[in-house]
């Protein structure tokens, strides 16, 4: 039921799209079709690659066989850890949810998430120090193409709009492994989403921040070691670039997000019960399954 908190950190940030894309397709995978989705990130992702920056035949034969070898990592490390996390939540929920456990699931899915990013980041930043001058132009082109599409999605709306939507997506998720929401549910949803600071603006200086310091270190002799260690510590340790009045927003966020679940878990029904039980095992099944098509 807990969504793991990356929307926050990486939506409209087409800079690190690339990476984060691949970080999420194995991390968060879609409601449906986990399988099929899984046993294609080695056409998925290079197809997603190709809508920000344009490979040779060479920088595309090297992505795929650096993606075949994360994906072999993945499976063979990763799933399980995915499978038993699951089961575990399951346990939890049947108890009753305390907030030490609700922390601790947060920790461990930002600890798995970190994993994958550590993972993947050295992989990607080889590639990119391949690239021409003609392609670092068409990326930070795409760059303020999906700047422009962050403003429209984001920045004009009135913060009304952005508290429908952000109540209209907090029931989509929880309905997704709830079932049907009852009204008293759909109120704390209403309550709790309407009391969350906003960071709109805060993700998008941060945002221009960031992709600055990305064309720098792009446009720097990619043979200095200094460049490359640059680029992967603006993947990996982004979060360190944070204004600290921005990272006090995101906490009181999260600490809403959390009390939120604690009070949802205390009016789950005994339909819902049996919709969660019945969606967390198939997701810890399909991990399972998953782990051992090597």
């Amino acid at each position: 039921m807990v969504k793991a908190a990356s929307d926050s950190i990486t939506a409209g940030f087409p800079a690190f799209k690339i990476f984060f894309l691949i970080a999420a397709l194995f991390f968060l995978l879609p409601g449906c079709g986990v399988k099929t989705v899984y046993n294609n990130l080695d056409l998925l992702i290079p197809w997603y690659v190709d809508d920000l920056i344009s490979l040779n035949d060479e920088q595309q034969a090297e992505l795929e066989k650096r993606l075949a070898n994360i994906i072999t990592w993945h499976r063979t490390t990763q799933l399980t850890q995915y499978s038993t996390f699951m089961r575990k939540t399951t346990a939890q929920v049947k108890d009753g949810v305390t907030e030490k456990e609700l922390d601790d699931a947060f920790a461990e899915a930002g600890k798995s998430w970190q994993s994958l990013i550590e993972k993947i980041a050295p992989e990607l930043v080889d590639i990119l120090l391949t690239a021409t001058d003609e392609q670092k132009q068409e990326l930070f082109e795409n760059i303020a193409k999906r700047n422009e599409e962050f403003k429209k999605d984001y920045l004009d709306l009135s913060e009304e709009e952005r508290r429908r939507d952000r109540i209209k997506a907090i029931q989509k998720n929880f309905r997704r492994w709830l079932g049907a929401l009852n009204d008293q549910q759909k109120a704390t949803i209403e309550h709790y989403a309407s009391n969350f600071i906003p960071i709109h603006n805060d993700r998008w200086l941060f945002r221009l921040r960031w992709q600055n310091e990305f064309r720098k270190l792009m446009y720097e002799d990619p043979a200095k070691p200094q460049v490359r260690a640059g680029l992967e510590k603006l993947f990996v340790d982004m979060q360190e670039m944070y204004p600290e009045d921005y990272q006090n927003k995101r906490r009181v966020n999260v600490k809403l997000i959390k009390e939120m679940i604690l009070k949802m878990n205390n009016t789950i029904t005994h339909e819902q019960f049996d919709h969660l039980f019945k969606r967390i095992e198939s997701y810890a099944d399909t991990f399972d399954e998953l782990a051992v098509q090597i």
